[in-house]
């Protein structure tokens, strides 16, 4: 009975964890074409390697924080904020 629900939780988290996976890859490729984009516009370095800071650093500045709040949070809810576009 164990051995099921183990394979059943997890053949329902592949799928979710895969569509995560497929989000953050385009989600940071969009940024670095973004930086590539301006560069090739501008020919400025500066203004490229600013596009890459402001793309990476709210990540950087709320992950510790919002990491710490998820622990206490209710997983499902959690998931379903994080995957809204507020």
């Amino acid at each position: 009975m164990t051995q099921y629900r183990k394979a059943h939780g997890m053949r329902i988290f592949l799928p979710i964890w895969f569509g995560q996976l497929v989000s953050l890859i385009g989600s940071h490729i969009t940024g670095f074409t973004l930086g590539v984009w301006v560069y090739q516009r501008t020919g400025s370095v500066t203004q490229s390697a600013l596009i890459s800071l402001f793309t990476l650093l709210p990540g950087i500045l709320i992950s510790p924080i919002v990491g710490a709040l998820v622990d206490r949070w209710n997983r499902r809810w959690a998931m379903i904020l994080s995957d809204s576009q507020v």
